[in-house]
């Protein structure tokens, strides 16, 4: 990974983008984009990217054929992640939230968090009650809406000043790289999915054997229900789709492979094999892999896959569709973890899989 790359990275990982309030890292996303053709040679007509009124970041790198030639893949991966939402403030100034998308509450109590309201980033805690004030010590989790945040405020005017119902918030983590190519960040999911789909824009920039256009989208809102993929190929209508998202990584103590599959950190990216996934997309995936010794892991999903493919391969009659995936470790905690290597070999499989479809024939 060149370092254009990793500042890219660690800059996206770093901003807040809670489904439903993706703006900020969807800015820097359209901005990187836009870039390209500056950035390398302008082999292909880059259509500068636009937003939709949802947020969904669409960029198109069309090669220079005849009119009429070639057909579009669209490579999504979800710019959104998991967070919170302001539900309640009290009249001593406490706040309570709300989950958007699925956290877990037991990861919750006394993490540091950030609120994003009307006048900024606002520090804040959940409280937790230290453990010599407890009568006894509840073995049950609290739920979520048991928990609240503590922000320094006096009381309720103090904190209306900076925080109002329905601001967004995420846990005051960042991005920071760690031993062997690995990096722990908040929000890998899916950011890194979006990220791929950004750097493999960037690599087809210099592509001289791709003969079809692409189309780069970073969805909003699939934490939420797959909402902005389902937008954004409505708009774009692909003939060929690929979903770049995160996978669950089990070579952690404690999960059980019988159950949840085999899939390592820093073994390459997955394909997810079941009825979501076209299996003429999936065999030609495997081709360019085995073509390029590009590391290739597979997953059973034999209803639906998770991700942004759910609601892109029903749509128009059905888009032939994949999901390539990068193992994450720690889902939906501050502290996911994904290597390095993983993303890079995601990049080299969907710019050998553009340049390869020609005129496949997907029909099962």
């Amino acid at each position: 990974m060149d370092q254009q790359a990793l500042n890219f990275l660690e800059q996206l990982m770093n901003l807040p983008s809670p489904s439903g309030f993706e703006q900020p890292a969807a800015k820097l996303w359209r901005e990187y984009v836009n870039k390209i053709t500056i950035m390398d040679p302008p082999l292909y007509l880059n259509v500068p990217v636009y937003g939709d009124t949802y947020g969904n970041s669409i960029a198109n790198l069309e090669y220079r054929i005849p009119r009429g030639g070639g057909r579009t893949i669209m490579l999504c991966g979800h710019i959104d992640e998991v967070g919170f939402m302001v539900s309640h403030i009290t009249e001593h100034g406490y706040v309570y939230l709300t989950a958007i998308g699925g956290v877990d509450p037991a990861i919750v109590a006394a993490q540091r968090i950030v609120i994003h309201g009307k006048e900024g980033p606002i520090c804040g805690v959940f409280g937790k009650t230290a453990i010599h004030l407890l009568e006894k010590e509840s073995k049950e989790t609290p739920k979520l809406h048991q928990m609240f945040v503590d922000i320094g405020a006096k009381d309720k005017e103090d904190a209306l000043k900076v925080v109002s119902v329905g601001d967004p918030a995420v846990f005051d983590v960042g991005f920071r790289k760690m031993p062997n190519s690995r990096a722990i960040g908040r929000g890998f999911d899916d950011r890194v999915g979006a990220w791929c789909v950004a750097e493999t824009l960037r690599s087809l920039a210099c592509s001289q054997t791709l003969k079809n256009r692409v189309v780069g989208a970073a969805t909003v809102q699939e934490e939420n229900g797959m909402f902005g993929a389902e937008m954004s190929a409505f708009s774009v209508k692909p003939g060929i789709a690929i979903a770049i998202d995160v996978t669950h990584a089990t070579d952690s103590p404690g999960i059980s492979k019988e159950r949840c599959g085999d899939v390592k950190l820093g073994s390459g990216p997955s394909i997810s094999i079941g009825s979501v996934a076209n299996p003429k997309v999936n065999a030609l995936l495997i081709e360019v892999a085995e073509k390029n010794n590009i590391p290739l892991q597979k997953e059973a999903r034999p209803r639906r896959s998770g991700t942004d493919a759910d609601a892109v391969f029903k749509m128009l009659g059905g888009i032939p569709t994949a999901v390539v995936s990068i193992p994450n470790r720690y889902m939906h905690t501050p502290v996911e973890m994904i290597c390095l290597d993983d993303l890079d070999n995601v990049v080299s499989l969907l710019t050998g899989f553009c340049e390869a479809v020609d005129e496949h024939d997907f029909v099962v």
